[in-house]
């Protein structure tokens, strides 16, 4: 038998991004940016691995379908 409705588990992302701007009189503008992917750590889990009743992997899930928490720092300067 399968399920051809069964859905992959809940998702919730969340994803953080901020920008600050500094100005040296009436030199060059510095942008300082810091971007957090996945800022809570929280796995996104993909479908099961089998929907097929009797099957030995039936309901199980498995694999994770997103990245761990991931950031970067970004500096510009504009002249």
């Amino acid at each position: 038998m399968i399920l051809p409705d069964v859905r992959s588990p809940l998702r919730t992302g969340t994803d953080l991004g901020i920008n600050k701007d500094f100005r040296a009189g009436s030199g060059p503008t510095v942008t300082l940016r810091l971007e957090v992917i996945n800022l809570f750590n929280a796995p996104w889990y993909t479908r099961m691995a089998s929907s097929s009743v009797g099957n030995a992997t039936f309901a199980q899930v498995t694999t994770q379908g997103n990245y761990s928490r991931f950031a970067q720092f970004t500096l510009r300067v504009r002249f």
